[in-house]
């Protein structure tokens, strides 16, 4: 089942050339920056926490040291 999130409405509503190009033939161009950077890296530190909850414990997921992961992950990203 395909969906159609708010945003593409929109940018179709504004102009169906580019919604196409960034849709259908799938030639967006992805632009960094800080929202998506910290999304990403917050993404990935909660993944991490629970895989090992899941996976493993409670107990050693809760040892991780989640605000260093963080900041790492911003770092790489």
């Amino acid at each position: 089942m395909n969906k159609i999130s708010y945003s593409q409405l929109s940018m179709f509503s504004e102009c169906p050339l580019r919604w196409k190009l960034n849709y259908v033939d799938d030639l967006r161009i992805s632009e960094s920056n800080i929202h998506l950077i910290f999304g990403t890296a917050m993404h990935e530190t909660l993944q991490m926490y629970l895989e090992i909850m899941y996976n493993d414990s409670i107990k050693n997921a809760d040892k991780l040291d989640l605000n260093t992961m963080l900041r790492d992950n911003l770092i790489e990203q």
